[in-house]
């Protein structure tokens, strides 16, 4: 088996005949067919119906189509990561998918601002919790942060199993609360649960996949009147326009956000775990680990009451 063999069957799936996917190909109908014939006998499968009519895809072609594509998939990403390398080992290389709480984003600025006139290469994805475990999975960003609630948590660790991953914890944290300064709750020195039930509390959409990758941090939390978006800079225009609250893993790090949120502590026993996962067998290049120092002082400074 070849990538050329394996390119030849997917191109052969946007035709319904041999003559014209060797035509797109710019090779002859016989060396098309001899390429699928030896594809055949070597996995001692049939990949093609063939009739008058032309050619389609078998079930047992069309298994083969799909490991076609995602090895090809794969070298592509593999050809494209090793051409950015290329001349860049004097550069700082750094790559992470991150929740979107905004401790993530304020350690990246701070690491960023040590950087001065050094060359370098940085990524932040930010995204739901999914989201940032398959980033990580299939090494498209070097490190992941997450935060997790105790509901979360062993859910959480099984899928990291399943992907090979290795979860570090960082720090425990209360959450706190987000409003506009003109808010009512604005000026309390600690907010319960009861005392939001009858504002517009604004998250992040749920993924689909499944209840235990929510992005609820207070799963248990009561609201009348809900709004879900998919980003934060939304969520934080709606704080800043009504009488809606979000919640956060950290209190709000000064020339992060916009001016006129603030954040107020709440009251309540419930705490959330803020870690970073990585792919087993796989070494954390210092620019990791200079990121991960500037994480755990944000969060440091971010709780102050906390020990």
């Amino acid at each position: 088996m070849t990538l050329q063999q394996l390119k030849y069957v997917i191109e052969l799936s946007k035709h319904n005949s041999i003559s014209s996917a060797a035509q797109s190909l710019s090779i002859s109908q016989p060396s098309l067919s001899m390429a699928v014939k030896e594809l055949e006998e070597e996995f001692h499968i049939t990949i093609l119906n063939r009739n008058h009519r032309g050619v389609s895809f078998t079930a047992q072609g069309l298994d083969f189509l799909r490991f076609a594509r995602s090895i090809i998939e794969q070298t592509s990403r593999l050809q494209t990561y090793f051409d950015r390398s290329a001349g860049r080992q004097d550069k700082a290389h750094l790559t992470i998918a991150a929740h979107y709480d905004i401790f993530a984003a304020d350690a990246f600025t701070s690491y960023l601002q040590t950087l001065s006139g050094d060359a370098y290469s940085l990524s932040l994805h930010e995204g739901r919790t999914g989201e940032v475990i398959r980033q990580v999975a299939e090494q498209q960003s070097q490190i992941g942060v997450l935060l997790m609630s105790p509901r979360t948590t062993a859910y959480n660790h099984a899928v990291f199993t399943k992907h090979n991953l290795d979860f570090t914890g960082l720090k425990t944290v209360s959450p706190c609360l987000y409003v506009r300064s003109a808010h009512p709750l604005a000026q309390s020195a600690s907010v319960s649960l009861k005392d939001l039930v009858s504002y517009p509390h604004v998250k992040m959409k749920r993924e689909n996949t499944s209840n235990y990758l929510s992005e609820e941090l207070l799963p248990d939390i009561r609201s009348e009147k809900e709004i879900q978006v998919t980003d934060r800079n939304t969520m934080f225009s709606i704080i800043k326009n009504t009488d809606a609250y979000a919640l956060g893993a950290c209190r709000l790090p000064q020339g992060i956000c916009c001016d006129g949120i603030c954040s107020t502590p709440i009251h309540t026993a419930n705490t959330l775990t803020v870690g970073w996962i990585h792919l087993k067998g796989i070494s954390i290049a210092p620019e990791c680990r200079h990121y991960l120092e500037w994480l755990e002082h944000c969060l440091q400074a971010s709780q102050p009451d906390q020990d």
